[in-house]
């Protein structure tokens, strides 16, 4: 994802990247504590179409409503199975 926003003419220094989310929840938790750390009030979270609303629910549970997000305009194969995933990912 780094690259990708790079590539839309974001520049790196302007990218925090957490290399210690092992899952989505992970990295939210992550990117609540950066955020506060730094005094942010808005992030916006870089991912796959598929998993923007899960990316969204944890952020509202986790009492963090100020968040926006961006996914590349690409379709690949895996996306088929992404989508399934996330439905169950999303509700159990």
């Amino acid at each position: 994802m780094k690259k990708y926003l790079i590539t839309q003419n974001i520049p790196s220094d302007k990218i925090i990247v957490d290399n210690h989310g092992d899952n989505t929840e992970k990295t939210v938790i992550n990117t609540i504590r950066i955020a506060d750390s730094l005094q942010y009030t808005k992030v916006i979270s870089v991912s796959q179409y598929y998993h923007q609303v899960r990316i969204r629910k944890l952020f509202k549970k986790n009492n963090f409503d100020y968040i926006e997000n961006s996914s590349p305009s690409y379709f690949e194969a895996r996306d088929v199975y992404s989508v399934f995933r996330e439905f169950f990912a999303y509700y159990f």
